[in-house]
C-alpha cells in the first residue's frame, strides 16, 4: 500500500475508538503511519491539533465532527460500513471486566467459573 499504486484500497482499521486522537494522527494527519493513501490537508491537521488539545468534551466533539465532515468534503476516505461488538459470558464467570474496545481485554488472570 505505501507505493500508492492503486486507485482505491480496503483495509481494515483496529484501534482505541475511545480517543479520536490516535485514529486521526494515524490515518488522517500528514505523514501519519496509517496514511497509506497520502492524504494531506492543512486545514484537517492543524483540526486534529485543535482537537488534541481540546478539554472541553462537547466543544472537542463538535472539532472532530468537523475534521470528519471535511474528510468526506475532500473525498479522502468513504465509510463504507461500522460493526459493532457483541459479548456475553455466563453469571457463574468471575474476575472478568469488559473493557472498551474489547480487544483490549486481552489479560485473563483473575478470571475463574464458579462452578
Amino acid at each position: 500500500m505505501s507505493r500508492l499504486d492503486y486507485a482505491s484500497a480496503y483495509y481494515k482499521l483496529a484501534v482505541d475508538v475511545r480517543d479520536p486522537t490516535g485514529i486521526f494522527r494515524d490515518t488522517a494527519m500528514t505523514g501519519g503511519g496509517r496514511n497509506y493513501g497520502g492524504f494531506s490537508d492543512k486545514t484537517v491537521d492543524e483540526m486534529i491539533e485543535k482537537q488534541d488539545t481540546t478539554l472541553d468534551a462537547a466543544k472537542r466533539k463538535e472539532i472532530v465532527t468537523q475534521i470528519q465532515e471535511r474528510m468526506l468534503e475532500l473525498q479522502a476516505t468513504a465509510v463504507t460500513h461500522w460493526g459493532s461488538y457483541v459479548s456475553g459470558w455466563w453469571k457463574e464467570v468471575r474476575g472478568f471486566n469488559a473493557e472498551v474496545p474489547p480487544y483490549n481485554n486481552s489479560h485473563y488472570y483473575y478470571v475463574w467459573l464458579a462452578r
